[in-house]
This record gives structure tokens, sequence and C-alpha cells, in this order.
């Protein structure tokens, strides 16, 4: 809109061909610095994503084989796996609240404790047997990868996106639209098509922020797999 008042407002320089040039070559430039941008961006912000639902994954993973090898040890390691499944739980639903106005909780300090009380349990174990001592031990290698898929998690959980690369991205695309307007016959199509074509590039603006927020917003990383490890390790361990 500003483009097209200032076409309204100077029309005699910006009808010389000279000038018209020289506008045309900037913001072919610009378009092609922006379109990097943009592709870089989306790329940095699908690639965190997917890192940090491959996090998830393996947490999941992780989980229900520790779920397995407690149920191989026997009943004494079952208080050990009901506080895991009840740390993981509280966990879900501290990252994934049901109520979409709360923001996700990635640390808690009461669940740390939670978690470092189930490596304790498990080492307090007194293996009977050899079987039942490499058990234990693999038990508490679970344990560990665990706990470190976890902390990774949360350590994880902050934008990949620096701002300044989208602070000069929005000051590119506002000086190509501004452009944009200055040659354009001010009419409804112009308009309409100038007004299209900015939400696009916005919607896909905040589609690079959404990706970059893995656990709030529209597209985020879904519990399932955490869940569903849960329950597969209820059908071996049940509570």
């Amino acid at each position: 809109m500003a483009g097209m008042a200032a076409n309204i407002l100077w029309p005699g320089p910006l009808s010389c061909g000279e000038t018209k040039d020289v506008v045309r070559g900037a913001t072919g430039m610009l378009s092609l610095l922006a379109a990097l941008v943009l592709g870089l961006l989306l790329s940095s912000a699908k690639n965190s994503f997917d890192t940090k639902t491959r996090e998830v994954q393996e947490f999941a993973a992780n989980l229900a084989l520790l779920g397995s090898v407690l149920h191989d040890y026997g009943p004494e390691a079952k208080p050990a796996w009901v506080l895991m499944r009840e740390a993981t739980l509280a966990k879900v639903h501290l990252m994934w609240p049901n109520d979409s106005r709360n923001m996700p909780v990635m640390f808690d300090p009461r669940l740390v404790g939670k978690f470092e009380a189930v490596q304790g349990m498990v080492l307090a174990l007194t293996p009977q047997s050899n079987a039942q001592q490499w058990l234990q031990s693999r038990a508490l290698q679970i344990v560990a990868e665990i706990d470190h898929e976890r902390w990774l998690i949360g350590a994880q959980s902050g934008s990949s996106i620096q701002p300044p690369f989208l602070y000069i991205l929005l000051c590119w695309i506002t000086a190509l639209f501004f452009s944009f307007g200055l040659f354009a016959r001010v009419n409804t199509i112009t308009f309409l098509a100038l007004l299209i074509c900015a939400a696009s590039i916005s919607a896909a603006v905040l589609l690079i922020l959404d990706l970059d927020s893995p656990f709030a917003g529209l597209i985020t990383i879904s519990p399932q797999p955490i869940l569903h490890a849960l329950a597969m390790a209820a059908e071996v361990v049940p509570p």
C-alpha cells in the first residue's frame, strides 16, 4: 500500500524507464536473497523438529525396553518400573498440557528427583544369579539413556532460529512489496494479488516459527510414542 501511495504522489520520477530498470534489478536481487534465507530458515526449523521427534521416539523405545528388562528381572524390580511410569506420565502431562492455553513445562524439580530415584532403586537390587546381574546392568544402562534423552529434549526446547535472520528477512520482504506497489496500477485486482502474496509469505513465516516450537502451537510433536510405549510395557508389567 505504501508503494501504491508513492506511485500516486510521485508519478513523474517513477515513469522513467531507467528508474524502473534499476528498481527491478534491485528487487530481483532482493527476491533471490529473501528466497535463500526463507529456505534456510525453513530447513533449519524442519531439521530441528525432526531431531526432537527422533529424541521423543528414542525415549519411548527405551521406556518399553526398560519395562521388558525389569519384568525379566523379577517382581523385585516392579517398584522401580511403577515409579518410572508415574514420573513419565507426569512429564507427558507437563510437556503436553490438556489446556492449550498452558505453556509446556520442560523441567520440574520434583520429576527430576523421581527419575533419579528410579536409578537408585535399580542399583539397590540384589541379583541372585548371573542372569539377574546382567539384567540389572542392562536396566541401569537403559535408565542412563532415558535420563540423557530426557535432559536432551529439555535442553533443545529453545528456538533454533536466530532473530537477526528473521528480522532481516522481514525487512527484505517489506522492501520487495514496496517496490511492487511502485509500478503497479492502483486497482482492485492488483491490490488483491499483492494481498494474497503477502498472506502466503506470512503463512510461510508462521509455519517456520511453529515448527521451531515443537511442543506448542499448531504443529507439535505427538506424545503418542511415549504413551504407546507405556501401554506396551503395561501388558508385560501390569501396574
